[in-house]
């Protein structure tokens, strides 16, 4: 039986690349698909382009003045705002929410912290992802991080939850290496590193010598995740 429905698409746009990969790996963990942007003017085309349901936005941005970005971006299709600052004085938060921002979050913050936040923000939308995914053996707690295949627990990295997370979403469906890299890991153009991370994954949730593999190789084609497994899938050695 498979549960999945449509990812929310969530714009980070902060300059520090270290801490917008932590907050992608939290925004992917609630179910969105995620895209970063390291400054304020990539951050509006990208927001005029995608139109995202939430943007986790950083004021302290190199290039153009925070307020003025929050203001642009609440201008559009209303997306759920969430601004980051390292500012500690409050006018710097209350001028974000009067202008319409959802919720703010202060540098530094504990990673537990922002994902409450942002699923509290998420909820308001009816679209955070809450609740199990399941697809077939394979089971996905969302809110707890959690991966079981016939009940087993399966450990992961938060790249590879992501991974698996998307593919989850997407029963049946055949993804070419390029295709993964853009909508998980926009910019990255190194397609082995999804090779990489697939057999980690294979390796991770069934033991060796496991007839079926949920994670299946479509030669030519790319990689799909289906609800019954396949014998053959392990046939292409490494991914």
């Amino acid at each position: 039986m498979t549960e999945a429905v449509e990812s929310p698409v969530a714009l980070i746009i902060e300059d520090e690349v270290g801490l917008a990969e932590v907050e992608s790996d939290i925004l992917a963990g609630l179910g969105c698909h995620t895209h970063l942007a390291m400054t304020g003017a990539d951050g509006l085309r990208a927001a005029r382009l995608i139109l995202p349901d939430l943007v986790l936005l950083d004021l302290g941005l190199p290039d153009v003045e925070g307020m003025s970005i929050c203001r642009a971006i609440l201008g559009l299709r209303r997306p759920r705002v969430m601004v980051v600052t390292g500012v500690l004085d409050g006018d710097t938060a209350t001028t974000a929410l009067e202008l319409g921002a959802d919720d703010y979050v202060r540098k530094p913050f504990h990673l537990y912290e922002l994902q409450a936040r942002a699923r509290a923000v998420l909820q308001r939308t009816g679209q955070v992802r809450s609740g199990s995914l399941k697809v077939g053996r394979l089971v996905i707690d969302r809110d707890a991080c959690r991966v079981t295949v016939d009940g087993r627990p399966v450990e992961l990295s938060a790249t590879e939850l992501r991974l698996l997370i998307f593919l989850a979403e997407h029963p049946g469906w055949v993804f070419s290496k390029e295709q993964l890299l853009g909508a998980l890991w926009p910019g990255n153009r190194d397609a082995h590193s999804v090779q990489v991370h697939i057999s980690n994954l294979r390796r991770r949730m069934e033991p060796e010598g496991t007839p079926e593999s949920l994670i299946q190789t479509v030669k030519g084609l790319g990689y799909r995740l289906s609800p019954y497994g396949n014998g053959s899938a392990r046939s292409s050695k490494g991914g």
